[in-house]
């Protein structure tokens, strides 16, 4: 009997501290660094003087996650507000 005492009394303390921590709000926010490379096609011969070389550079960007606690997040689908800085080398 004392075995399922501790293990009843074990799942109701884990359990009380797994309801607790919901109650928080998740601010979760990422930043990204990445460095790109390419080509660009000359699909049009009036913009062969701009095409010079390979781009080259990064892109530094944010991303915020949203949960629901508004009301127009639920109402948009949870969107993510994402900033991008592109910077060419």
């Amino acid at each position: 009997m004392t075995k399922y005492k501790y293990f009843f009394y074990t799942l109701l303390f884990s359990s009380c501290f797994h309801a607790h921590s919901q109650d928080n709000e998740i601010k979760s926010f990422s930043l990204d660094f990445n460095p790109f490379y390419g080509t660009i096609l000359e699909h049009n011969p009036d913009i062969a003087h701009l095409i010079t070389d390979h781009p080259t550079g990064f892109i530094v960007s944010y991303n915020k996650k949203t949960y629901g606690y508004n009301q127009w997040e639920r109402r948009f689908n949870y969107p993510d507000w994402v900033f991008l800085y592109p910077i060419k080398i």
